[in-house]
């Protein structure tokens, strides 16, 4: 073989060999696989034992967060709600 056929084989060879790599990270990407022969075999997750957001809602709940003037709010608002009820009535007994 001379130096040029042996150079074309080389460059095919090369050529083959990412071919085969690309097709195998793109199979892993669509299946979400990390082992192409697996059929969408999924890792399992394990949890941390201490969970921040786990721990924070094992504590009693608190009402600071609510407006000083909530019940006033809901009040006024069930007030409205009960005008709009009583005005759609009264119009449609017309």
């Amino acid at each position: 073989m001379n130096r040029r056929r042996q150079r074309i084989l080389m460059n095919v060879l090369v050529i083959v060999a990412f071919l085969i790599l690309g097709g195998l990270v793109i199979t892993q990407t669509l299946t979400g696989s990390s082992n192409p022969t697996s059929s969408n075999a999924v890792a399992p997750v394990i949890a941390p034992t201490n969970n921040p957001i786990v721990e924070e809602n094992k504590k009693p709940g608190t009402d600071k967060w609510k407006s000083p003037n909530q019940n006033d709010y809901l009040k006024n608002m069930a007030d409205e709600q009960k005008q709009r009820m009583e005005g759609t009535q009264s119009a449609a007994d017309r």
